[in-house]
């Protein structure tokens, strides 16, 4: 059993992530209610422009800690293999193994992580052409309001919902190396 316990590298992109989704369902909740057609158009124009800024700014934020701790966590095969104990036996040659390829798995969690997070920004051309819409046509904001929770309802679980997933499993795959 390996002594030195450390900080797991994927231990930051976990909670950034984690905060991230926790955003985007708090977004989705907090949108929800205006796909009422009861909300005119002109309301949602103004509410959305005073949200949309804050969220901007949260999110690409969050997702900045998240690419460099994740960058960080998927350089961890190189680091933790370096930091490995010299072999002097049969047994830990196999704890070195063992140790090798699970920090190659946390690795390979990680960068798919790092994909989904980047993914992500892929929306943004599409999040911008709806939000362009709302403040340019408030009298057609209800309609654009819709696709706009649509759009951000199928980013969410295409790519934040997975980013997290990979970033949870190359945490737990740290950990789990850590017991060796």
């Amino acid at each position: 059993m390996s002594s030195k316990s450390t900080t797991p590298k994927s231990l930051i992109p976990a909670l950034s992530t984690s905060l991230n989704v926790g955003m985007a369902l708090g977004a989705w909740i907090t949108v929800l209610p205006f796909a009422n057609p009861a909300y005119p158009g002109p309301a949602v124009a103004i509410w959305f422009r005073d949200f949309f800024k804050p969220g901007f700014i949260g999110i690409t934020s969050l997702s900045a800690v998240t690419i460099a701790s994740g960058i960080r966590a998927a350089w961890l095969r190189q680091s933790s293999s370096s930091a490995l104990p010299p072999s002097g036996s049969a047994s830990s040659s196999a704890d070195q193994g063992q140790q090798e390829a699970k920090a190659n798995k946390a690795s390979r969690w990680a960068i798919a992580g790092l994909v989904f997070t980047l993914v992500h920004f892929g929306f943004g051309s599409s999040v911008l052409a709806i939000m362009d819409k709302i403040l340019s046509a408030p009298e057609l904001a209800q309609g654009q309001m819709a696709a706009w929770i649509q759009l951000h309802t199928v980013r969410t679980l295409t790519t934040d919902v997975p980013a997290w997933l990979c970033f949870v499993a190359a945490l737990l795959t740290e950990l789990d190396n850590q017991k060796i």
